[in-house]
């Protein structure tokens, strides 16, 4: 028995699939949540005829059922919960360290968008976690503000381009005009953005 595939409908916190061959012609398929609980779909082995239609063959025996959950308890020990482990600051630095500090970074947007370049802000709470927010989750025109009122222009505009708040970013969050001004200062005076 082995584990031929993977997949889940959306959100992995809904459980993850896995199927398993038995031998030919014979799967079985076994649903896993995060919280450790799992089951074989219908405690049923199937086949899959020449239609490529899957046809319930027979029940699950005991043995069977428990080496397949075992099996995708290893499986997901080794492959996947090191995705959903809670991250420390420590390990994310240590981590972002192997690459170029000029990349820009990406991430698959949480719309479904594809995807995005992250803009994102930093929040504490009370037990000194962080929270990195997404520019969706913030007001990008209030952050874009503050800064222009805190600093004189060229701060404001580097302390911007540090953060990845370019010029774009400011026309699309802020005003076009702004992001105009913005352009024209840094190119004139060199700041890369």
């Amino acid at each position: 028995m082995k584990i031929i595939e993977t997949w889940n409908y959306g959100d992995a916190e809904e459980g993850i699939y896995f199927k398993l061959k038995l031998k030919e012609n014979e799967y079985l398929d076994v649903k896993r949540f995060e919280d450790g609980y799992a089951y074989v779909l219908y405690d049923a082995v199937y086949r899959i005829d020449e239609n490529k239609e899957e046809d319930l063959f027979r029940n699950c025996t005991q043995e069977e059922y428990d080496l397949a959950l075992k099996l995708v308890d290893e499986y997901y020990d080794n492959n996947l919960k090191r995705r959903t482990r809670k991250m420390k600051v420590k390990e994310l630095i240590k981590q972002l360290k192997e690459f170029n500090p000029e990349a820009r970074v990406f991430a698959d947007s949480y719309e479904g968008k594809g995807v995005d370049e992250i803009l994102c802000s930093f929040s504490f709470v009370d037990n000194g976690d962080v929270i990195l927010e997404h520019a969706d989750q913030f007001d990008m025109k209030c952050e874009i503000g503050q800064m222009l009122d805190d600093y004189l222009e060229e701060d404001a505009y580097r302390e911007m381009c540090d953060r990845g708040y370019t010029p774009d970013v400011v026309s699309k969050y802020y005003d076009e005009y702004t992001g105009e001004c913005m352009k024209k200062y840094c190119d004139e005076h060199g700041i890369e953005y």
